[in-house]
């Protein structure tokens, strides 16, 4: 099991009522990298997303 140990992220646009967020993630070794996007637009909403596990 793994402790988060630090967050990060940048909000990258603005989400309206109603809109779908697409949310990709993927993980390595130390960190999960986040993203999303607004499906109906197709821009990004929040980026530089970093989960730092130990």
């Amino acid at each position: 099991m793994s402790a988060v140990s630090d967050a990060t992220a940048r909000f990258a646009g603005v989400v309206f009522p109603g809109e779908t967020i697409t949310v990709r993630m993927w993980q390595e070794p130390e960190a999960v990298f986040v993203e999303a996007l607004c499906k109906d637009r197709g821009t990004p909403v929040l980026s530089n997303a970093i989960i730092e596990v130990r």
